[in-house]
């Protein structure tokens, strides 16, 4: 190496030179080394002091050995959390064996749990010695000592057991050894257990011997796990929970028909584990499948009942396909079928989705068609069939054609209809309805092309909207295209209303007729607020079809029926406000009182009446206690009166209706700082904490909408900045996946996540190469979420200047969350990689991870609180 290095310049060497030359590198080279050690030993032990490493980064690296001589120091660490952190680390890189059995004495009872689980999975040679203080440890008071003992032990019965059969290390086993780990003195040890006042260890003890070859003990074992799923007390939901986690290691056919009520309990504690266990115990008879999906309309068991799902694999899908198509399937669990069937990609989960595409929900139908997309991104060869898809877009073409009709008619009629609900409610179907249309003419074509050419033409510029209009002209065909363009197209919105007249075969009708069809409509939210809308703009004559309603949908659309009660006793009372029967106003009043509020501006009148529904209106006297310091149960719509709030640090204060209390604790899973009473009589609807969040993750726009109330992204002191750079360089050696994560978690709005969720959004992310000079998006297009990995972007805007995004910048998170467009167009300076995920894919993401959706409301929040502090100067 060396004369390769001198020879260029000329320079000779003798071979005893080049041998004191080596010697001198060899030398240096150890003196580095041990450096290097003593500066990674030194440096690892300070992240352990902080508790700075996770197991996932440790699993191998150069340093390993160093690494595991600074953890087994650290097992003799006097603070209980130091030994913890010490024992994860070494199972975590799979050496459980270097915990020493002697912390089975350790002070702390968690200390001695977790080595009682490390010595059933370390060496036997050396548990086996310990086995007598593991049995006395059976009898301690700590009670997850105990239950982790008697679970040592049946391991350690196991080994001696296997070391006893043919094969084993002790040679064949005589007819007279015992047969299970639970026969002899084991099995009595146990037994002796099942009456422990302590769940947990009568539960431990149960499932040893479920594992017993022996008739009398698999009995015993039933009984006791029986025993606790019949006691359903909220109590005892402990009893049940350990049962159900118990369940996962018995083999015995007899016991899965156990864990079938335990999916179906009422603690979702219990249900978490029982959702394991099935995953454990496998999908063979298809037992675990109707307890399963029926979890997919739970708020907060939904994720984990989706990925048990995918776990069993493609045979599951005829059973999805069967709750899809039942009329009788609850509506949540029906729309979170789709993005299952997504994840299940083949043949068999398109056509499942494609025989429901003409469901009658139109959400259900949006659902249905982001699947296919997404099974078509993934998997290009799985084509829609075109028939279905063509079917199902002339359908939505009438449709919209029906609405747009109405909605002239309406505007043309009566002059005081614009911004009326109705009017907005309408307007909302529009845009829901030609979305589906976008979407489906995607899965007829190419879902990326036909997306771009809807950005363009809903937000380009004039030469882009021109392009893009010309390629779908060429793409669409035949009656499609005859249909479809003059409604996408820049065609004057009365040319529009004439086209859809035509397609429909109707002519423009008067008020009465107009109100009459909305009234009758068959979604409750267009029938309630015409009602509302006639009350006060339509004609006298549409009273029978107030009564019809009022007496014919009161079973299926109570909201209907109810605001046609209330406003035809405001016409017999000549009342122009007065509550409906019970003091209780109509849903659709409600929806209209908050719909002025700056928050709900954001929030789709659909989402309004769902919030409401769910909820319950309360009547508060005056000076009667609304919330108290310390929970935060539920968020509270004022809708009448006025409510007065005190907290510790600034006083107190009032919000008068309509107003919303507690959003803030709700958003961020959080308790309440402050008192609230009612300072005058009052109505609130209540809307349970659990209930609110179901609605934010299950409904995009709803979650946009709130993002965009608090983030405000075109204001940069909201974090409307596009780029946020790292506190911490990019490593060296390249962007690795749990880097990829850590550099996300320093952007601001994302400090709160955990590192499981951000692994999530990775893993829906891509990685995407740019080349210098190369737009990688302009200010019109959506914005998605960007991590430069390596390379040089600089961002531009009209009115302010350039901004550079260099390795480990993140991008564009506050637009995205807000539902935004870029704002900026982004330019490649050096060339590189970006990690891009789009927002469909993030908010996919955020509809099944609660925890994290809470934390980026945290973040919005802090930011759109420290905004407000700059506005004010601190004052």
């Amino acid at each position: 190496v060396l004369l390769v290095l001198v020879q260029p310049w000329g320079l000779a060497l003798d071979w005893r030179q080049l041998s004191y030359a080596s010697l001198a590198i060899t030398a240096l080279w150890i003196g580095v080394s041990i450096r290097a050690r003593r500066e990674y030993l030194e440096s690892f032990r300070a992240s352990i002091d902080a508790r700075a490493v996770t197991p996932d980064a440790v699993t191998t690296s150069a340093g390993e050995a160093v690494t595991v001589e600074a953890l087994v120091e650290e097992l003799a660490n006097p603070d209980e959390a130091g030994v913890l952190y010490a024992i994860e680390m070494l199972e975590a890189m799979d050496k459980p064996h270097l915990v020493t059995p002697l912390l089975l004495r350790h002070e702390s009872a968690a200390v001695r749990v977790r080595v009682l689980d490390a010595l059933a999975s370390g060496r036997s040679r050396v548990a086996e010695r310990w086995r007598g203080a593991v049995e006395r440890m059976t009898r301690e008071d700590d009670v997850d000592v105990r239950a982790a003992a008697l679970t040592a032990l049946a391991t350690l019965a196991d080994r001696e057991r296997a070391a006893g059969e043919p094969g084993g290390p002790h040679g064949l086993r005589s007819d007279s050894a015992p047969s299970s780990p639970a026969d002899g003195d084991t099995a009595a040890l146990m037994a002796g257990h099942l009456d422990d006042p302590e769940p947990r260890v009568a539960v431990a003890a149960a499932a040893v011997l479920a594992r017993s070859t022996r008739a009398a003990d698999v009995d015993l074992a039933a009984a006791t796990f029986q025993r606790f799923i019949d006691d359903t007390r909220d109590t005892a939901a402990a009893g049940r929970r350990e049962t159900a986690r118990a369940l996962a290691s018995t083999s015995d056919p007899r016991f899965r028909i156990l864990l079938v009520p335990l999916l179906h309990d009422h603690d979702a504690e219990v249900v978490v584990e029982a959702i394991r266990s099935a995953r454990g115990m496998g999908v063979s008879d298809g037992l675990f499948l109707p307890g399963l999906i029926s979890r997919l309309g739970h708020r907060t068991l939904k994720h984990l009942a989706r990925e048990t799902l995918v776990g069993f694999g493609g045979e599951i899908v005829p059973a999805l396909r069967y709750a899809l198509e039942n009329p009788h399937e609850y509506v949540w669990v029906k729309r979170h079928i789709p993005s299952t069937l997504a994840l299940l990609p083949g043949e068999a989960a398109m056509d499942a989705l494609v025989g429901s595409l003409d469901d009658v929900d139109g959400f259900l139908r949006y659902k249905i068609i982001a699947a296919i997309e997404t099974i078509r991104r993934g998997s290009p060869v799985l084509v829609a069939p075109a028939p279905a898809v063509e079917a199902l877009l002339l359908k939505e073409s009438n449709r919209y054609c029906r609405v747009l009709t109405l909605r002239s008619n309406l505007r043309e009629r009566s002059p005081g209809a614009r911004a009326t609900l109705l009017d907005r409610a309408l307007g909302e179907r529009l845009e829901r309805i030609l979305d589906r249309i976008y979407r489906l003419v995607g899965v007829l074509h190419e879902v990326g092309d036909v997306t771009a050419a809807r950005n363009a033409i809903e937000s380009g510029e004039r030469t882009r909207r021109a392009h893009a209009i010309e390629y779908l002209d060429n793409l669409l065909r035949g009656n499609l295209r005859k249909t479809l363009m003059p409604l996408i197209d820049e065609t004057p919105l009365a040319d529009k209303v004439h086209h859809a007249n035509r397609l429909l075969k109707t002519t423009p009708r008067d008020l009465e007729d107009t109100l009459a069809q909305l009234i009758h409509d068959a979604d409750p939210v267009i029938a309630a607020t015409a009602i509302r809308f006639a009350a006060s703009h339509g004609p006298a004559s549409l009273t029978d079809d107030l009564e019809w309603v009022n007496e014919h949908r009161s079973s299926a659309d109570p909201s209907v029926s109810d605001t046609a009660a209330w406003v035809l006793a405001r016409h017999a009372g000549g009342g122009d406000g007065a509550p409906a029967a019970g003091g209780r106003l109509p849903t659709v009043e409600l929806v209209d009182r908050l719909s002025r509020t700056p928050i709900f501006e954001f929030v789709s009148v659909d989402n309004l009446f769902r919030a409401i529904e769910s909820g319950q209106q309360v009547q508060y006297a005056a000076r009667q206690e609304v919330g108290r310091a310390g929970a935060t149960e539920a968020v509270e719509l004022l809708v009448e009166g006025a409510i007065r709030f005190e907290t510790a640090d600034d006083g107190g204060g009032e919000q008068r209706a309509p107003a919303i209390l507690g959003l803030e604790e709700v958003l961020q899973g959080a308790p309440t700082t402050r008192r609230t009473w009612a300072s005058e009589p009052s109505v609130c609807i209540r809307i349970r904490a659990t209930d609110f969040m179901t609605m934010v993750s299950d409904d995009v726009l709803l979650a946009q909408g709130l993002f965009r109330f608090l983030l405000a992204p075109g204001d940069e002191r909201r974090d409307g900045f596009p780029v946020h750079r790292p506190a911490a360089g990019v490593p060296q050696d390249g962007v690795q996946p749990f880097d990829k994560t850590m550099l996300l978690r320093q952007h601001p709005l994302l400090a709160r996540a955990r590192p499981s969720d951000l692994v999530a959004l990775v893993a829906v992310a891509r990685e995407v190469s740019f080349w210098e000079g190369e737009t990688l998006f302009r200010e019109d297009d959506p914005a998605s979420l960007g991590l430069v990995l390596d390379g040089v972007l600089q961002l531009e805007t009209d009115g302010a200047d350039p901004v550079t995004a260099g390795p480990g910048g993140s991008l564009l998170v506050a637009q995205m969350l807000a539902g935004a467009r870029a704002g900026w167009r982004a330019r490649a300076v050096r060339g590189g990689r970006i990690l891009r995920a789009e927002r469909d894919d993030v908010f996919r993401v955020l509809s099944e991870r609660i925890g994290l959706l809470q934390g980026l409301f945290s973040g919005a929040l802090a930011t759109a609180s420290a905004a407000s502090t700059a506005e004010t100067g601190g004052n």
